[in-house]
């Protein structure tokens, strides 16, 4: 039986890997489609605010009035501002769509070297039990099934444990971006008693800190939305983090623009508090489904033990 259960435990690995990247690669092809349609809106949109500012700056009418008026440099200003907004979130936009395109590269490899997974296990399983009921050994038979079962409760545990992984991550990620924006908060006041250029330099350079760390939590949260995609969650349980992958909308939108520049950066400190909330709850229902499988195993390898005795 040893040789038998080493073999069956080989595929039954193999098998497993490919199920959940049939699940991982079809969650990120959905990933790609909905970025590479994002992308190009916002090229489109970030084209748009060029072309006003271009607009203002050549010798158009519009430019002529502005001028007239004094309003030339503050609305040139204004609309660069956006014109940069719009940028930073197609550019946003644009990594966070080759990181993806690279993981589905990369697991679609991976599964295509799986691709007879599935045959290969039924027919060396169906093999190994023919080969069984020739000996007429029953209780092989059974101590087979069970340690089939038990194959696939360590793979399913891997799996989970991949995923909390990549939700620690995620949070980590989370974490480190609100500290940036909380720094960049704080140089609110100080140019009281600094020169106001410097602090403002300063928060900017919090803020850009905070961009590039939000850019790096929403590639990870995606990650982790894609661990979770072969996941068989409780119907009751809230799992969803779709409505969190758009950092870089609410984070940009207004930010350089608005006056009530503050009021954006506690805004993005709490919509991102919400995120790491949210990956700590599934965080939790992860280790109790870990809890469970561990119980499961330990049961499984019980009844194993037991035609030992």
């Amino acid at each position: 039986m040893t040789g038998f259960t080493e073999k069956i435990k080989t595929l039954r690995t193999r098998l497993d890997r490919k199920n959940h990247l049939d699940s991982v690669v079809e969650d990120l092809n959905k990933q790609y489609a909905e970025l590479t349609v994002k992308c190009r809106q916002l090229e489109t949109d970030w084209a748009r605010e060029e072309s006003d500012v271009e607009t203002i700056e050549n010798s158009s009418i519009a430019g002529f009035l502005l001028d007239l008026f004094g309003k030339k440099e503050e609305k040139l200003d204004k609309e660069r501002q956006e014109a940069y907004s719009a940028k930073v979130k197609y550019d946003t936009a644009a990594r966070e769509l080759n990181m993806v395109k690279y993981d589905l590269d990369r697991y679609t490899a991976e599964l295509e070297s799986l691709q007879n997974a599935d045959e290969e296990y039924a027919r060396r399983l169906k093999e190994i039990m023919k080969y069984i009921q020739r000996k007429g050994v029953s209780s092989a038979e059974d101590r087979l099934a069970l340690e089939e079962n038990l194959f696939y409760l360590e793979n399913c545990k891997k799996e989970l444990e991949e995923a909390v992984s990549a939700g620690h991550s995620a949070a980590s990620s989370a974490s480190e971006t609100i500290t940036w924006l909380q720094k960049a908060e704080d140089m609110f006041g100080w140019d009281v008693f600094l020169d106001s250029i410097l602090v403002d330099l300063q928060k900017h350079d919090y803020l850009d800190k905070a961009r590039k760390n939000g850019e790096i939590m929403q590639q990870k949260l995606r990650a982790f939305k894609s661990e979770l995609a072969d996941v068989n969650f409780d119907e009751n349980m809230d799992v969803q983090l779709d409505s969190f992958l758009s950092f870089a909308d609410f984070f940009f939108d207004g930010l350089f623009t608005s006056l009530a520049v503050r009021d954006r950066i506690r805004n993005s400190k709490f919509r991102i508090d919400e995120i790491r909330n949210k990956i700590y709850r599934t965080l939790n229902i992860l280790e109790t489904m870990i809890a469970d499988n561990d119980k499961q195993q330990s049961d499984t390898k019980e009844k194993i033990n037991s035609f030992n005795r």
